[in-house]
């Protein structure tokens, strides 16, 4: 899905934890350096989850992660 549509298109906040399968439909990125870990349209993989989940407990900010939830396309 290009990242246009996946932004514009119908979307819903799931627990982040449980998006594995899911289509992002906003970005998340470690600040700093800004670089984005997740693009909208990018299909969410139990890799990328635990690899986030690391980031926040070693206290790097996650921009795209609020709250434990995470905007998935419906």
């Amino acid at each position: 899905m290009r990242i246009y549509d996946a932004m514009t298109a119908d979307n819903e906040k799931i627990v982040f934890r449980n998006s594995a399968g899911k289509t992002a439909a906003d970005y998340i990125y470690a600040y700093p350096p800004d670089i984005p870990i997740v693009v909208p349209g990018e299909v969410i993989t139990e890799e990328i989850i635990k690899k986030v989940e690391k980031m926040i407990e070693q206290g790097i900010t996650i921009i795209g992660v609020d709250n434990g939830e995470f905007s998935c396309v419906k």
